[in-house]
């Protein structure tokens, strides 16, 4: 995939977006899955992080990025039940590719 500046841009400028979508979801499951699918796109396709102009402290990453955080903080408040049973909390961490070991 050739990806350039502007297109790590504009994926770090439609990350906000994504996550009011996700918490405006109907129910607590659906607004973890939503969040949880977004998150592992994001890492799957880190491109991003890297190639880009909005990086430094407070700029339009940084926000977004904080913003993710303070949705799953919000969303993990939840229990195990209202996010849909032990996937939820036991597993979902599992499916994570880890930065430190799939490369």
């Amino acid at each position: 995939m050739m990806t350039n500046t502007h297109d790590g841009n504009m994926l770090i400028f439609g990350i906000p977006d994504e996550v009011k979508k996700a918490l405006k979801k109907k129910t607590k499951p659906e607004r973890f899955d939503s969040l949880f699918a977004l998150t592992f796109a994001l890492d799957s396709h880190d491109y991003w992080m890297m190639d880009n102009e909005c990086w430094e402290e407070g700029d339009e990453m940084d926000q977004a990025i904080k913003g993710l955080a303070k949705a799953w903080k919000t969303t993990l408040k939840s229990t195990d039940a209202e996010l849909g049973g032990a996937f939820a909390r036991a597993d979902a961490h599992a499916h994570m590719p880890s930065r430190h070991t799939r490369r």
